[in-house]
């Protein structure tokens, strides 16, 4: 459905659960109780946002990883990616998240939070999912200034 999930997965939120179910299942509570509209592929949970923008949810208990990513088609034309990743990088050292380019120009966002040792909960679900989808629109936004512009 979505080709670049792996790469959007690149990004991890640490957490103690005691089964995959479990953290999935809370992940899809704390979607279903804001009205976010979601689908479940596997292990993987997909929210699309507007402006052609997808969050990836992955829960993985084995590991202890809770894994929110997301990306936005942007295509910023090779010409004109020395000065989007100059913006990404001043948006790397802003925010305690990792903007980058793909090889199509396309924006990634990754989140940096660490929870070890605590139970996922709906809160850390939603507060992450909602950090990284409000950082990915700003960067798509900067994007979209560069791509369209002089």
């Amino acid at each position: 459905m979505f080709k670049k999930t792996a790469l959007a997965l690149a990004a991890v939120v640490s957490f103690a659960s005691t089964a995959m179910a479990d953290s999935q299942d809370t992940a899809i509570s704390a979607l279903k109780a804001e009205d976010v509209k979601f689908t479940v592929e596997g292990d993987k949970i997909y929210t699309e946002w507007e402006n052609d923008c997808v969050i990836i949810i992955k829960a993985n208990d084995e590991n202890k990883t809770f894994n929110v990513g997301g990306y936005a088609r942007t295509a910023v034309p090779q010409e004109k990616r020395d000065k989007a990743l100059r913006i990404l990088n001043e948006m790397n050292c802003k925010y305690r998240l990792k903007y980058y380019l793909d090889e199509d120009g396309d924006v990634f966002v990754q989140n940096a939070m660490d929870f070890d040792d605590m139970v996922l909960s709906e809160k850390a679900v939603i507060t992450t999912l909602y950090l990284v989808a409000k950082a990915l629109q700003e960067a798509r936004e900067e994007m979209m200034k560069v791509r369209y512009g002089s």
